[in-house]
């Protein structure tokens, strides 16, 4: 089983059923089950948000986040 792989799609399918993260360029990606999230979201909400979701997931062993806030360029 590739482990990576499921926490990915849990982490994904997560994020899917969270109100806060709608209409978002979220890039997921893990390795070593360490994730990592990039992309662009549209409020510091949804980016709290998804944060939160990619810690909660079990069997992640940690995370780091480039997100950004649309429009701002830059990452937060």
């Amino acid at each position: 089983m590739d482990l990576d792989g499921e926490l990915e799609k849990t982490i994904r399918r997560e994020i899917m059923w969270e109100p806060n993260a709608r209409d978002s360029q979220i890039n997921i990606s893990v390795e070593e089950g360490h994730v990592l999230l990039g992309g662009w979201v549209n409020s510091y909400a949804e980016k709290w948000a998804v944060e939160k979701i990619a810690s909660r997931v079990a069997g992640i062993r940690g995370f780091a986040t480039t997100l950004a806030l649309r429009g701002s360029g830059y990452p937060l």
